[in-house]
C-alpha cells in the first residue's frame, strides 16, 4: 500500500472530483494559489476550509489521516504548534511524539 500524505491525497481528490484546484479555490473563497499550496504540501488549510474541502469534494475527513504515516501527523501538529506560539521547543516537540507514539516508545528509543 502507498502511504500518501495530505497533498497526494488532496490532489487524488480533486482529480477524482468534478472541481479543478482553480474551481475547488472558487468554491470555498481562496486564491487558486493557496489550493496549489496544500497540493505541493506547503501548508495546511485552517480546520474551516479544511471542512468545507471534505464537503465540497464528498469525502471523510478521517480520509486525509488513515493513510498517512506517523511523521505526517507530527508535521502537521508541529506547524500548528509553531503557527501558535511561534516557537516550536524541544519539550513541545517530546510531547507530541509521546502522544503519536506512545510513551513507552519514546521511553524505548531513549535507551
Amino acid at each position: 500500500m502507498k502511504v500518501y500524505g495530505f497533498d497526494n491525497i488532496l490532489s487524488d481528490e480533486i482529480r477524482k472530483s468534478d472541481y479543478s484546484s482553480s474551481s475547488l479555490a472558487k468554491a470555498i473563497e481562496v486564491n487558486k494559489t493557496t489550493i496549489s499550496v496544500y497540493e505541493r504540501g506547503l501548508n495546511f488549510p485552517k480546520i474551516p476550509v479544511f471542512q468545507r474541502i471534505c464537503e465540497l469534494l464528498k469525502v471523510p475527513a478521517d480520509l486525509f489521516f488513515i493513510n498517512s504515516d506517523k511523521r505526517f501527523m507530527i508535521n502537521a501538529i508541529m506547524f500548528y504548534i509553531n503557527k501558535i506560539d511561534g516557537n516550536v521547543a524541544s519539550e513541545k516537540l517530546e510531547m507530541v511524539i509521546n502522544l503519536i507514539y506512545g510513551k513507552e516508545n519514546n521511553e524505548e528509543s531513549k535507551q
